[in-house]
């Protein structure tokens, strides 16, 4: 899931991999929202993996609706959680993200 910036101040993926020292390119066929809350939905729904502020989704994590699998946060004024529906498995692509991210958690500093 991603969150068009031009319309959001908080969390993108370009500051998420930016912190890692990566460059990113939006892919082709990724949903864009440009309303926070709409991401937030999709990611309740199943559709795939977002960044969530800890203010935003942080009860959500509570509860157990979406899963926190990045122990890291990054101080940049800003916290990142990378989320996804409990209790239902990720979809190939989406796997393939999640293993990804949780490699550069391992280098986070």
């Amino acid at each position: 899931m991603h969150l068009d910036s031009h319309y959001y101040e908080g969390a993108t993926w370009w500051e998420f991999l930016g912190h890692y020292g990566l460059n990113y390119t939006l892919p082709g066929g990724v949903s864009t929202f440009n309303n926070y809350i709409l991401v937030v939905h999709a990611v309740l729904a199943g559709a795939g993996i977002g960044l969530g502020g800890q203010h935003s989704v942080g009860d959500l994590v509570a509860s157990g609706a979406l899963v926190r699998p990045l122990k890291e946060q990054q101080t940049t004024g800003n916290d990142f959680l990378l989320v996804y529906r409990k209790g239902r498995p990720l979809t190939p692509r989406a796997a393939a993200v999640h293993t990804w991210l949780l490699s550069l958690g391992s280098r986070s500093t």
